[in-house]
């Protein structure tokens, strides 16, 4: 089987074609993990775009944020909020939101996928941490 991308991995989106592209509008690319360009997942595996820079092409690709268009079942079950140096556990993902510490939020902008790790550190440091979580 191969290897989607993770979470964090830039992803761009076709919103127009171009000629002898063989892609379809609404396919998602991502950044290959060895490096070598721009990628999509078909049912036989990985197919390489012919495209190096989708951003010299504004008209075609369209940058995507690590939360956009993907399914309830991808999203990570930790959290970080950068800006507070604060990490998470979601308690439950929706289409347009997620909960957390009992409280729906739908600023996506303001987080990024994180590891149990990193939340059982963060709570240590707390002195937060619970027996058995």
């Amino acid at each position: 089987m191969t290897k989607g991308p993770n979470l964090m991995t830039p992803r761009v989106k076709v919103i127009a074609l171009y000629p002898k592209c063989g892609l379809n509008i609404g396919d998602i690319l991502y950044v290959a993990e060895d490096g070598t360009g721009w990628c999509y997942m078909v049912d036989i595996g990985l197919y390489h775009n012919s495209v190096d820079n989708v951003a010299d092409f504004p008209a075609n690709f369209q940058p995507l944020q690590w939360w956009e268009d993907r399914d309830v079942k991808d999203m990570p079950e930790y959290l970080e909020c950068p800006s507070r140096k604060t990490f998470h556990k979601v308690e439950k993902w929706k289409i347009n939101s997620f909960i957390i510490d009992g409280r729906i939020k739908k600023h996506y902008i303001n987080y990024i996928p994180s590891t149990k790790e990193d939340y059982e550190a963060y709570l240590q440091t707390t002195n937060q941490l619970k027996d058995g979580e």
